[in-house]
């Protein structure tokens, strides 16, 4: 199958929604499936992604505008404008790239194709649709009209599609993301360096 993996933002900034795509991507990629990534901008080079990420096998990356350095902060592909960039230009690309399923991280505006399937990951709708009337109604029409599935990350992601933005809850599966732990290095202690770990802040009286 070609599967279309998109990400609202850049895949230039590190996090844990891009960290999952490349891991997606890869495992896509060993079990025989063509993956091309969509994002908004980016400027790395595919060498430079690969070792941010640790994959070996990094599929093609198509952006739909060229990168600017106003692009990483606040991250670009939310706005009205860059939603409408979404619609138009998103919409184009995956029309020519005609893929069986495009799996969508941060939901976005797009001219859906019969013959695709297409899939939303929710990563982080809690607690930002509660109080804010104009997002909820926004990611409520998003929710609804894109996606042929929804997957929440995590039960409380379901729970704000479901109370917060009006999903109904048939439509939304919970799989929880993964951690490759072959990837995980292990350094004791002794020969760890030192941090500054900093959790929360103060009120001072």
């Amino acid at each position: 199958m070609r599967i279309v993996v998109t990400h609202r933002s850049s895949i230039d900034r590190v996090g844990g929604v891009v960290t999952f795509m490349m891991e997606l991507s890869e495992a896509l990629i060993k079990m025989g499936h063509e993956v091309i990534i969509l994002n908004f901008s980016n400027k790395c080079k595919p060498s430079e992604l690969a070792e941010l990420y640790n994959v070996f096998k990094l599929p093609p990356i198509i952006s739909l505008k060229k990168w600017e350095d106003r692009d990483y902060w606040p991250p670009r592909g939310s706005s009205l404008s860059d939603l409408m960039t979404w619609f138009t230009r998103g919409s184009k690309i995956i029309s020519t790239l005609q893929p069986d399923i495009v799996i969508i991280n941060g939901i976005v505006p797009l001219l859906k194709r019969r013959a695709t399937t297409y899939i939303a990951v929710a990563h982080m709708v809690y607690p930002h649709v509660f109080g804010q009337g104009l997002n909820r109604l926004l990611l409520k029409i998003l929710y609804s009209q894109i996606p042929d599935r929804i997957v929440a990350i995590t039960a409380r992601e379901k729970y704000a599609l479901v109370k917060g933005v009006g999903i109904k809850e048939e439509k939304i599966e919970v799989i929880p993301l993964c951690l490759n732990v072959d990837k995980f290095n292990y350094v004791r202690a002794l020969n760890r360096k030192p941090i500054l770990l900093h959790v929360g802040g103060h009120r001072g009286k």
